[in-house]
Order: structure tokens, then sequence, then C-alpha cells
């Protein structure tokens, strides 16, 4: 009988992590500068977000 040997690789969200919890699939991959982290699309969004406004601030201050 012929088997075929399948490994599964979990990646969980780097930020669920960081408050101590493990189990939260990471969906997306953000990447700034030389730094990768792995996140799940809540923080994702967050970030994203956080992101969009901090540089629309940053070219209506330069405005």
């Amino acid at each position: 009988m012929a088997r075929t040997v399948v490994q599964v690789e979990t990646v969980t969200c780097d930020a669920h992590q960081a408050g101590g919890a493990n189990d939260e699939p990471a969906t997306v991959v953000m990447t700034i500068g030389p730094d990768q982290y792995d996140l799940c699309e809540k923080h994702a969004d967050k970030f994203r977000d956080y992101f969009r406004d901090l540089f629309k601030a940053a070219k209506e201050n330069a405005a």
C-alpha cells in the first residue's frame, strides 16, 4: 500500500503570541523594511488602519 506523508505547518499570529495566545492562525504577512510579521486578519486590518492614518497625518502636516 502506498502512503503519502503530508506535513502541515501552522503559522500563528505574532500579535496574538505577544499577548500570550498561540492559537490564532496567521493569514497575512506584513513587511516593514527588513522585518516581517505574521498576522491574523483582525490584526492586519488594525495595523493597516494605523499606518493609513499615520501616513495621512504626515501628508497633511507636510502641506
